[in-house]
């Protein structure tokens, strides 16, 4: 560091032109008398013995008399301790602005670009636990770990939680034991191909971060349809062809579902051949936008797809339209999937109660 770029640190901390200067030369030249230091600087020498006494006072020198005023400079080691505080606080203070600026709050927005793969991480963490019904991650073992805690909480609250692993180099390896998973998510399914990292909170929030290296970004959506187009970006490339290597369900047909394509699909051939199946569904009345519950037996399914004469109908079957009709002995209402446009109700959850084979 040169000299004026030292004389300028000084002021910065807190000394004034002609103190910095006199502290310098007195550090470079040792004890010196109080014409010296003037003669050595471009302090004037009215002014010398007010600056060497306001260092004195500030404990950065001592004088003392000898024929004349002379000065040396006090033990540096105190006020070398102050000046590494200092540094470091400034350092942590442009960490923190950095931060503030790269993680900004929603507000009116509902898409923010920001840079940093840590600003996506932690909104979503933040997301996390606030999620009140569905979270569907897609993340590496590294950043699931990270999620974690907070997933456990929202799983033990009752959310449903689906993941799809990846490792960032393709690796065909999980390290990861089913003991990790339990009381954590509700299915897990492995893509060995790299990934970006995607948390899709209650149909409503998306965070997305790139994968790709030179062109690394990331998204906080807060939007229903957005974070739609997100969902099927999940559904198709993410989760449905990859294989599961955990979930927490009893048997093939859960007891619970927060999607109804997926209640369709599964079912779609208990209903055909007469299985009777009552439920609750908890979904949100097209017309009112308000909560709804409607218990009864389901009396049926309808989607665009071909009906299939073996097994369930394919994720593109459902896609175009899936819906339940829940019959409640006074009427029957339809509940559609996420996206619901002609049914009387977007099925949120679907507890079922009883399945009479």
């Amino acid at each position: 560091m040169d000299i004026d770029r030292l004389k300028t640190t000084l002021q910065n901390a807190g000394f004034s032109q002609y103190q910095s200067d006199a502290y310098l030369a007195l550090v470079k030249q040792g004890a010196s008398s109080a014409t010296d230091v003037a003669e050595a600087t471009s302090i004037p020498k009215s002014r010398i013995y007010d600056v060497l006494r306001d260092l004195e006072d500030e404990g950065y020198v001592e004088t003392f008399e000898q024929n004349s005023l002379h000065a040396r400079p006090s033990d540096p080691e105190e006020f070398l301790s102050e000046l590494r505080t200092k540094a470091q606080d400034f350092d942590e203070a442009a960490d923190e602005i950095d931060a503030l600026w790269e993680r900004p709050s929603f507000g009116d927005h509902q898409i923010t670009l920001v840079k940093r793969h840590e600003t996506v991480l932690e909104a979503a963490e933040e997301a996390v636990r606030d999620a009140e019904d569905e979270v569907q991650l897609s993340a590496t073992p590294s950043q699931f770990n990270d999620l974690r805690p907070v997933l456990l909480e929202a799983f033990d609250r009752g959310v449903m939680i689906k993941i799809s692993l990846h490792e960032t180099d393709g690796s065909s390896a999980l390290d990861l034991d089913d003991e990790e998973f339990m009381n954590v998510a509700s299915e897990v399914r492995y893509r060995n191909l790299p990934a970006p990292f995607l948390a899709l909170i209650d149909r409503t929030e998306t965070y997305f971060s790139s994968h790709t290296p030179g062109n690394r970004f990331g998204l906080l959506v807060d939007n229903y349809t957005l974070t739609y187009v997100f969902y099927w970006y999940f559904q198709i490339s993410l989760w449905e062809i990859w294989d599961v290597v955990y979930s927490d369900y009893d048997s093939p047909i859960p007891k619970q579902y927060v999607d109804v394509r997926r209640c369709v699909r599964e079912l779609d051939s208990l209903l055909s051949d007469g299985v009777e199946i009552t439920a609750t569904v908890i979904g949100l009345d097209r017309e009112s936008n308000e909560w709804r519950e409607i218990s009864g037996r389901i009396a049926g399914t309808d989607y665009e797809g071909t009906t299939p004469e073996n097994g369930s109908p394919a994720l593109s079957e459902v896609a175009g339209k899936a819906t339940l009709y829940i019959d409640t002995g006074d009427q029957i209402v339809s509940v559609g999937s996420w996206g619901a446009i002609q049914e009387d109700v977007e099925g949120r959850r679907i507890h079922l109660h009883n399945i009479d084979r």
